[in-house]
């Protein structure tokens, strides 16, 4: 996935948001809604690259303040 494109089906998204005065980092898997909250970057990171791993599908990051995509490339077993 070329960075700013958009994520295909069963891709695996990590986004940052604020609630309440707290940083939040959401996972989601395309197309869907938020899944799971986490209190850090690095833990929604690990989460969702085990999960693209196992699904054998990209893991993307979405910049909440200018709403574009940065990839990490497709993730397989083989990559640990």
């Amino acid at each position: 996935m070329p960075p700013h494109s958009a994520p295909a089906s069963g891709d695996v998204i990590v986004r940052h948001d604020r609630q309440q005065d707290h940083d939040i980092f959401l996972l989601r898997t395309v197309p869907g809604d938020d899944e799971f909250q986490f209190g850090s970057r690095a833990e929604a990171v690990a989460h969702a690259t085990k999960y693209a791993r196992h699904q054998h599908v990209h893991l993307a990051t979405l910049d909440s303040c200018s709403r574009t995509f940065s990839s990490m490339s497709r993730m397989s077993d083989s990559d640990a």
